[in-house]
């Protein structure tokens, strides 16, 4: 019997050896790609990566904030350690609890940039004392609240504020809200969606390139106070307009939107939108 060629004869390639189920290799990741990690982990399991090792020990600190809290005893049962590492972030907070009124008088939250307020199912009123983060502000999204009184000599400026978006949100009457628009000098989106308190508003912001307003009837509440018009009478920058209408008349106002290259309308029967000279009536019903 012939011996086989040395030439052909099969490698026997050893068996690669599997990393131990021990290696950390998340902790290998770039700083950036951990951030991302635990900006997508719930608050206290965020703290909890300070206890992995020295590498994920200031990570956290980095990373926006989430404290969403519904349950208005809960943040009382939290030991006070807990308490202390969450003032103790560094003030990248993006997300702060409807019912710690005395956090945003904090100098540790002097520095926010991107505010949720969600009150959840329950309307509560807004605390005024998270606008002392005004100056930094970037992003502000309010849910579900009543935005008290704001006087029209107050000097509240928001030098920073790219975007603003309010959802079923009662502004009390007596508050200048064209004026605290204005305050608004860099804002670039608008989403107003479910607003009470005021019947007309008055848009006059160049730099602003996107506006949508999502207005609806609510059952069983004819007391709130109906928007009716809006009047977009300065938006120079504006590329983007999107309205949706159910169950009360609206009637949109554009005078000044050269720029205007997206136009959403939905609305309900009886609503109108005039864009410069051109006026449109809505006759049939459309859902949003």
């Amino acid at each position: 019997m012939e011996a086989e060629p040395l030439n052909s004869r099969r490698r026997v390639e050893p068996d690669r050896e599997e990393p131990p189920s021990s290696l950390d290799l998340i902790s290998r990741l770039p700083d950036e790609m951990l951030h991302i990690i635990i900006s997508l982990l719930p608050m206290i399991s965020a703290v909890r990566t300070t206890l992995l090792s020295k590498r994920w020990r200031h990570l956290w600190r980095s990373v926006p904030l989430n404290l969403l809290v519904g349950d208005n005893d809960l943040i009382s049962r939290l030991p006070d350690q807990i308490l202390h590492i969450i003032i103790s972030h560094l003030p990248t907070v993006s997300a702060v609890d409807t019912t710690l009124d005395s956090w945003f008088r904090s100098s540790t939250l002097s520095c926010v940039e991107n505010l949720r307020f969600d009150a959840g199912t329950v309307m509560r009123s807004f605390p005024l004392s998270a606008f002392r983060c005004a100056p930094t502000l970037r992003i502000v999204s309010i849910s579900t609240c009543y935005l008290p009184e704001i006087h029209a000599n107050s000097m509240l400026l928001f030098p920073q504020l790219k975007r603003l978006l309010l959802y079923d949100v009662y502004i009390c009457k007596a508050t200048n809200i064209d004026r605290l628009f204005t305050r608004c000098i860099v804002l670039e989106a608008l989403h107003l969606e479910g607003v009470h308190g005021f019947t007309q508003l008055n848009i006059q912001m160049p730099n602003l390139r996107t506006i949508s307003v999502a207005s609806y009837w609510k059952r069983n509440t004819t007391e709130l106070i109906q928007l009716d018009t809006v009047q977009i009478m300065d938006a120079s920058c504006l590329e983007r307009l999107v309205i949706c209408v159910d169950d009360v008349p609206l009637l949109i106002q554009v005078a000044n939107a050269p720029k205007l290259m997206v136009l959403g309308f939905a609305s309900y029967p009886g609503c109108q939108l005039v864009i410069g000279r051109i006026n449109y009536l809505v006759e049939q019903p459309s859902s949003c």
